[in-house]
């Protein structure tokens, strides 16, 4: 008797489109990542242009995640596959943050309303954990991060170290609660894990030509605790691409002072003209992540008409 192929899933990741419609490059697939900054200032007017975009697009269900308190997790431990988005907010969606002075609470009565459930969005926050059917994804969601500039932006917080930079990172998951999760859920295959974030962990695809700016320490010792299986971010436009760390065997904690990256190899993976999915489906759980910088924009942004591709990749569950 030959042995069952395993089912794959196809997400397509993209972030940074910064008030573009990207809707005739989105390719098929079963689940979309946007990981923020779909706006450049969060106005209403270019909060209701980028709804607009997400919900004529066909996928049947399109999952919205946003930040609006400090930090907050989103596990959806039952994700039915369906021709899914998910959407995470980013620091320049400023209407929709209620910490910041430009929030807008009629944009968020708008992404929350009926009507917009009705288009298959989903509005999720801290307060609104939404379980859905057949414990796919398991999904970690947060859109804060550092503020290097002391900048009006929404989703931030002082850099690491800071007591704010850590309690932005309070409620990231681990590999001891993913783990639990699964068995409390009664399921034999823990589900697929994605990490979704605007900013990027320290040292991953975050490099820029302005000084001092970086990716997040805090973030980055969260993500070696759980080690998850993809890591989907944006914001740093010139660092778009794709990247496969290789953990350590040993030493599975981050060790006492944080000062240890704890991977053994990092494979470079990026094609910038691929249209083909990525393979994953064979990736190691708990030894390997990927790491994906989905910016759409590049650094010109406006001021040029090039602009990354999403990236497809297939994992295996």
């Amino acid at each position: 008797m030959s042995a069952v192929a395993p089912r794959r899933i196809r997400i397509v990741c993209i972030s940074d489109t910064h008030n573009d419609d990207p809707t005739p490059h989105i390719p098929a697939g079963d689940v979309l990542v946007h990981a923020g900054d779909m706006t450049d200032d969060g106005t209403q007017e270019e909060l209701e242009r980028a709804l607009a975009w997400i919900r004529k697009l066909p996928h049947k269900l399109k999952v919205i995640i946003p930040g609006p308190l400090p930090f907050f997790s989103t596990n959806l431990k039952y994700f039915k596959i369906n021709l899914s988005l998910m959407h995470l907010l980013g620091n320049h969606d400023l209407g929709l943050d209620p910490s910041h002075k430009a929030y807008n609470p009629t944009m968020h009565a708008l992404f929350t309303s009926a009507a917009v459930q009705a288009d298959g969005v989903v509005f999720l926050d801290k307060s609104r954990s939404t379980f859905l059917h057949n414990d796919i994804l398991s999904i970690y969601a947060n859109s804060y991060q550092p503020d290097f500039l002391k900048s009006s932006y929404a989703f931030t917080y002082a850099p690491f170290p800071s007591p704010e930079a850590t309690a932005a990172w309070a409620s990231a998951p681990d590999k001891r609660s993913s783990s639990s999760s699964t068995a409390s859920s009664g399921q034999s295959e823990a589900p697929l894990e994605l990490w979704l974030s605007h900013g990027a962990p320290k040292g991953r695809l975050d490099w820029i030509h302005i000084e001092g700016l970086m990716g997040c320490e805090a973030q980055r010792r969260k993500v070696q605790a759980a080690r998850p299986q993809v890591c989907v971010f944006g914001h740093f436009h010139c660092s778009y691409g794709v990247e496969k760390v290789v953990w350590r065997d040993s030493g599975d904690e981050v060790d006492s002072e944080g000062d240890s990256d704890g991977f053994k190899e990092c494979v470079v993976l990026t094609e910038e003209n691929r249209d083909a999915p990525y393979d994953f489906t064979s990736l190691e759980r708990g030894k390997e992540t990927v790491f994906i910088n989905a910016a759409w924009m590049t650094m010109e942004k406006g001021k040029v008409e090039k602009r990354n591709k999403p990236i497809v990749i297939d994992l295996a569950y």
